[in-house]
């Protein structure tokens, strides 16, 4: 596995080497390396979009690792890392390697016919115009949400595909985005070619319809519009990786070792739009698409150390990339460095301020990073053949969303909706536990198969742990969970008073519930005198009958949840 992570290194010959270096450049740099005159390939590159794409050994990156500092790395082969730099970025590069241009590929339209109506990349406006056709001819299940602008006030836009499009129902969230590198162009295309798949399909096809009738996708095809529209307000071959501010988005997330974005970068208008965006929904599973290379990444990106759900995300990794495999043939996704098509983001290159490492730590959702092709730009005449490979994958991925625990979480005496935070005991750590919806009440954590202890939990609530739950590969464990209150007092307006009377009173085994005619009893809790939910051996909504023979001898409470409200009566539990 090629990797160059700069961690533990010894302080050998190359170490003195290294801080010899940075020695001249500290005192030299300003008034020297930015001083140079350009190569006049570079300059004419820098000159059309602001950055670079160089290769440079992978002994310098580890050797120097100030060089990530201000280089952004997108791929790697057995001897050579390729950096995107800007003109500042190129002038501190030469001070530590010897970097070699790599010219863009200038030949990227169609060179073969297609029957395809999709083997182009729209311009923005065309793009945009798609959009808004997608919402108007599919408008009971498709509409438009535009989530903020770019640096050049560009339109972020996330199409919501579900049959339930203008209300938030109980059905787990997922999310697919694509060109956060504006230079990255095949995940633009798929996603259109995706959501056009989904809307036409719709009622058509099973798979299509159960997705769209049990889930809420979102899609958002274009995450750094400045950088993807760059000339012309037009996909070129000089679409640039960064956004307008010449900052690799990709880059400046909070990420979860600093919390903030890395190198002092402030947030970028795009990455503060997607933000708000995420912060607004619960989202449950996400992909985001890049190219440069054929594979799945999952987390972490900033951390050597392993995700406790490492062993469900090699799983999805490789559902994702044996299907593509399967649907290509023709060694797609089957790199020398990446045979099986999958591997984890440090032991691949370290990064800091990913997106994905902000989803799985900040949002607590699942999210991987695929990339869809070797080519940053994909050439036209080869997208149909990319949704073939993928089409297959990008829809099954989606199903893994209804494998694991779910239910709702909801207030006990009210049956209102929780927001509370659920928990794998001794399985959870790094922020990979979950929450419930907190609109909603509704969660999904998803696992690989195994025995868990789950725990809910809720400030101004009494907890509750359910141990010892099986769960089955590709099964769903469904669970009804209610917190009760620890201050009864809050909960005055909620109960019916007088309506509802308990009979006899002392009881020592049974406690009939007397109820009047136009009420039904939807649920029967007992309650100790502190509020703390107890154990009842029996309790028959058709008879109105309470076994409270288990109980020791003492004052209860019992909440009645009825048609019309709340009723809470005390009873004493005496010996018989």
């Amino acid at each position: 596995m090629v990797t160059f992570c700069t961690s533990g290194l010894m302080y050998n010959e190359k170490s003195l080497v290294r801080y010899f270096i940075i020695f001249l450049f500290q005192i030299f740099g300003a008034s020297f390396v930015f001083s140079q005159e350009l190569p006049e390939e570079i300059k004419h590159q820098l000159n059309i979009n602001g950055e670079v794409q160089v290769a440079v050994p992978i002994e310098d990156v580890i050797n120097f690792p100030e060089i990530l500092s201000f280089a952004s790395p997108a791929k790697t082969n057995a001897d050579l890392v390729t950096l995107f730099v800007t003109e500042s970025g190129y002038r501190q590069l030469v001070a530590f390697s010897n970097p070699v241009y790599i010219a863009p590929n200038i030949t990227f339209n169609s060179q073969a016919a297609s029957n395809s109506g999709w083997s182009q990349y729209p311009p923005y406006d065309e793009y945009i115009q798609i959009l808004n056709d997608f919402e108007a001819s599919f408008p009971d299940i498709c509409r438009k949400i535009s989530i903020g602008t770019s640096v050049q006030g560009r339109e972020i836009v996330v199409l919501k595909l579900s049959e339930n499009v203008n209300e938030n129902h109980q059905e787990p969230e997922i999310l697919y985005t694509a060109t956060m590198h504006g230079n990255e162009t095949a995940g633009y295309n798929l996603m259109l070619r995706l959501i056009d798949y989904l809307l036409s399909h719709y009622k058509n096809d099973s798979l299509v319809t159960r997705l769209l009738g049990n889930t809420e996708i979102y899609i958002n095809p274009v995450s750094n519009p400045d950088g993807l529209f760059y000339l012309n307000n037009a996909v070129t071959p000089y679409s640039k990786r960064f956004n307008a501010n010449n900052i690799d988005l990709n880059r400046n997330f909070p990420d979860p070792e600093l919390s903030a974005p890395p190198n002092g970068q402030p947030l970028q208008p795009e990455n503060i739009a997607m933000i708000d965006f995420l912060l607004s929904r619960n989202f449950v599973l996400a992909a985001n698409f890049h190219s440069g290379v054929e594979l799945v990444n999952y987390p972490w990106d900033t951390w050597e150390r392993r995700h406790p759900d490492n062993n469900w995300y090699i799983h999805v990794s490789h559902s994702y990339a044996d299907t593509v495999i399967k649907n290509s043939n023709n060694g797609y996704f089957q790199s020398p460095l990446f045979p099986d098509g999958v591997v984890n983001g440090y032991d691949w290159y370290r990064i800091a301020g990913s997106r994905q490492d902000y989803m799985n730590y900040f949002i607590h959702a699942r999210e991987v990073t695929i990339e869809l092709h070797e080519s940053f730009i994909t050439p036209e005449y080869q997208l149909d053949s990319l949704w073939q490979y993928n089409k297959q994958s990008m829809l099954e991925y989606m199903q893994h969303v209804y494998y694991g625990f779910q239910g709702t979480v909801t207030d006990a005496f009210s049956g209102h909706p929780l927001q509370a935070r659920i928990d794998l005991l001794k399985h959870d750590a790094d922020n990979s536990h979950i929450y419930s919806d907190r609109e909603s009440g509704d969660f999904y954590r998803l696992a690989a198969p195994g025995r868990y202890d789950l725990h809910f939990s809720k400030e101004g609530y009494f907890p509750k742990t359910i141990k010892n739950k099986d769960l089955l590969p590709s099964e769903t464990v469904s669970l009804e969970i209610d917190l009760t209150p620890v201050n009864l007092h809050e909960y005055q307006n909620y109960f019916l008073h007088d309506s509802i009377q308990l009979y006899p009173v002392p009881a020592s085994d049974i406690i009939q519930i007397l109820i009047p005619s136009d009420l039904n009893i939807e649920q029967i809790s007992i309650y100790s005198i502190a509020g703390l939910p107890v154990n009842v051996s029996n309790s028959s909504l058709l008879t109105f009958n309470v076994d409270i023979s288990n109980l020791v001898p003492g004052i209860y409470i019992a909440l009645i949840r009825t048609n019309n409200g709340l009723v809470r009566r005390k009873f004493i539990k005496t010996d018989k």
